[in-house]
């Protein structure tokens, strides 16, 4: 009985003392929360840290003319303030509050897993079908974006994430600044952002310059993307296997199919882009194997933990999208942001003009002190064939040739040794992936079929390939190129007019007789440029005497030499103001400054193999419109050109051309035009040049300084 009293008493207190254990820990643990959280905010405040430059970089907030800070991303979830995108204090504040609010029980599920490839395909498959839908709805770009995200997040099975596990970066930033451990943060598992840790395993970053291609609008100024280094590669095997590592692309949600409505979009910011992680072989499969384009990898110097807060802060950015416009905010600019963020001592995008083109921020990022580590080259299926063919002798390259012709295996020489067949046949490998790299990825194309007898025929031989290493073509090292702008002053002499200073001004980037270094031969990549002159007429104002020779708004061409081994296309555009000598012009001196718009395909020889000597000639049109001309205000043209190109080395180049073109409403039946010029660089930075150039009954000379930077 005593003994039931006794135990009575002491089980009550212990009941007691267990429910007010269980009652009064959470409270205590929200009042620890909550006293950390206020302390925080008063260390924070007393910091100022939302005037940190790593905060500033974090959210990519930049200044209004007028002092304050506007956002570029345009995604409202990047934001845990309603003034988020333009009060960086406000939002740092309560991204502070949101990382300490209690999940939901959504965001404690677990999403379910895709593997990368899976991934890829799903989104891509996704986005082809999203963009038909936005065509038809006519959706505005700022609810294209929404929309889309929201069909990704539910293919993927993405739900909500927690603050903290969606601002990551944000989070590395305030325990640094604040030295604070992340005390009374609530217990949360980040699933997808660790299995994307995991997936990635950075080592270190690199920027990969993909080289210009003239056949895609999109990458005619060449295309920048991240390559995280993986140390997945320890797995399996002693080499370092770059195929194992992830690429970070930035680029258009493309909404249209219509190249004029595609570049209107792209300018005016109307296209939603966003950042997408993909396993790198795709990205090399898809620029060195289907484009032919030759990759430059530049590693960056950056510390574990600035590698770390990179890798953070491209998880951040999946959260958000940025209206992709084609001259600022592009691939490259947005490879630069996220670079800033992890790493803003180096300041890249302040080093940038008010307009970034690709191959122009390699410079820039070479340049930048302590940015770059080691630069190394990946050539394309193109330079690989073609080292290979090189080293073929006659017996192998006549081998070769009956190869390509007949696409018949059994046509090998049997006379020749297994180490020639083995070279041949290494050598055919690589030019079917060179003219059927599309084909070989559908199951059952003849290309797919060649190749498979290629490789059993190659296997009966039991000798080992040759490890082949192409070398690194240095000349066209993106960042030794001169400047993408070109500022011209020169004097001309015409025998109707006499003498004249000239002055120009090109924004973008190289023409054939630039300067070589830096910028593959036989392109022409010329954008919004103006040229005028000022006649040296005694007795007459400044007025009757300044007149514009050209206004321009793009020159495009891409010389191709014709080869038994590859399809060649050579094209060439233009369109602007122009200058022209015109019987049909009211003026009394005959020029006219009409409209022109020109498009021409073309065939072009190289004689020597080595692009030494370049011969051209295209068969083409020509529209030109002039409210100066007599009677219809509109002229047609159709005909050739055709020319040269003299490569004597980078820095001393000669062209020439003649065009002679048929025309209807108009006077003068037919027209021509011939012109030649020799350039030489003379120096780093700077070129002279002299031309000599007839249009039907006008001679001219001209002589110009030019100034690249």
């Amino acid at each position: 009985m005593g003994s039931r009293l006794f135990r009575g008493p002491i089980l009550s207190f212990i009941l007691g003392a267990c429910l007010f254990a269980c009652v009064s820990t959470p409270v205590r643990a929200e009042e620890t929360a909550a006293a950390t959280e206020a302390h925080l905010v008063a260390r924070a405040r007393e910091l100022k840290l939302w005037n940190h430059p790593q905060w500033i970089n974090l959210v990519h907030y930049e200044k209004n003319l007028f002092g304050g800070y506007t956002s570029q991303a345009d995604g409202l979830e990047f934001f845990t303030a309603k003034d988020g995108p333009t009060n960086p204090e406000a939002e740092l504040f309560a991204t502070i509050h949101a990382l300490f609010r209690a999940p939901t029980p959504l965001e404690l599920i677990r999403p379910k897993a895709v593997s990368d490839p899976g991934m890829y395909e799903a989104l891509k498959k996704l986005t082809d079908e999203f963009d038909k839908e936005a065509r038809a709805a006519k959706y505005p770009p700022a609810i294209y974006g929404q929309k889309l995200e929201e069909k990704k997040r539910a293919l993927l099975g993405i739900v909500p994430d927690h603050p903290l596990c969606q601002f990551p970066a944000r989070l590395r930033f305030f325990e640094r600044e604040l030295g604070w451990k992340g005390e009374g943060l609530p217990k949360i598992e980040c699933f997808r952002l660790d299995e994307f840790r995991r997936r990635v395993d950075a080592q270190s970053v690199s920027i990969v310059f993909s080289s210009f291609f003239l056949n895609n609008p999109s990458s005619t100024f060449g295309h920048s993307f991240l390559r995280i280094n993986s140390g997945l590669w320890q797995k399996y095997g002693k080499s370092r296997n770059e195929l194992l590592d992830t690429g970070v692309n930035f680029a258009a949600n493309v909404t249209t199919n219509n190249p004029i409505t595609y570049a209107l979009f792209g300018m005016l910011g109307l296209m939603p882009g966003t950042f997408l992680t993909v396993p790198y072989y795709l990205k090399v499969r898809e620029y060195n194997d289907h484009e032919m384009r030759d990759l430059w990898s530049y590693d960056i110097d950056l510390t574990p933990d600035e590698v770390t807060m990179l890798i953070d802060h491209i998880w951040e950015e999946q959260s958000t999208f940025y209206f992709y416009k084609y001259f600022t905010e592009n691939c490259s600019y947005h490879m630069f942001t996220l670079l800033d963020a992890a790493a803003p001592r180096l300041g890249l995008t302040k080093r940038l003009s008010f307009y970034v083109i690709p191959s122009d921020t390699i410079r820039v990022l070479y340049r930048t002190p302590g940015a770059v580590k080691a630069v190394t080259y990946r050539p394309s299926a193109r330079a690989q064939f073609f080292y290979r063919l090189g080293n073929l002798n006659d017996a192998e390259r006549e081998a070769l040739d009956k190869l390509v012709d007949t696409h018949d295996v059994a046509a090998l020489d049997p006379a020749l040794p297994k180490e020639s067949a083995a070279r041949v046949l290494d050598a055919f490998s690589d030019q079917i992936e060179l003219v059927s790299g599309d084909d070989l990825a559908r199951d059952g194309s003849e290309a797919q079929k060649l190749k498979q007898r290629v490789l059993v025929k190659r296997a009966s031989l039991g000798v080992k390939s040759e490890t082949i290493e192409v070398p690194a073509p240095d000349r066209s090292a993106p960042h030794l190129g001169h400047g993408m702008r070109r500022a011209s002053v020169g004097f001309a002499r015409e025998n109707d007019r006499g003498n004249s200073v000239t002055f120009g001004y090109r924004f973008s980037m190289h023409d054939f007789l630039d300067p070589g270094v830096g910028y593959a031969r036989n392109m022409q990549v010329d954008m919004f440029g103006a040229w005028a002159r000022v006649l040296t007429r005694p007795n007459q104002g400044f007025r009757s005497q300044f007149e514009f020779d050209e206004l321009n708004i793009f020159k495009l061409t891409a010389l191709t030499p014709l080869s038994r081994y590859y399809e060649a296309r050579s094209i060439r555009a233009e369109l602007g103001w122009k200058k022209m000598y015109d019987r049909d012009c009211e003026a009394g001196d005959r020029r006219c400054f009409p409209l022109n718009l020109e498009f021409g395909k073309g065939w072009v020889v190289d004689p020597g193999t080595h692009e030494t000597l370049t011969l051209y000639g295209f068969l083409g049109g020509r529209f030109n419109h002039s409210p100066h001309y007599r009677g219809s205000n509109i002229r047609l043209g159709f005909g050739p050109r055709v020319g040269a190109v003299l490569y004597l080395n980078d820095d001393l180049r000669f062209g020439a051309f003649g065009e002679y073109y048929a025309r209807i409403w108009a006077e003068d039946d037919f027209v021509f035009k011939t012109e030649a010029t020799l350039r030489w660089g003379f120096t780093k930075g700077f070129a002279l040049d002299a031309t000599a150039r007839r249009e039907r009954d006008v001679n001219e000379g001209l002589a110009q300084l030019h100034f690249y930077y």
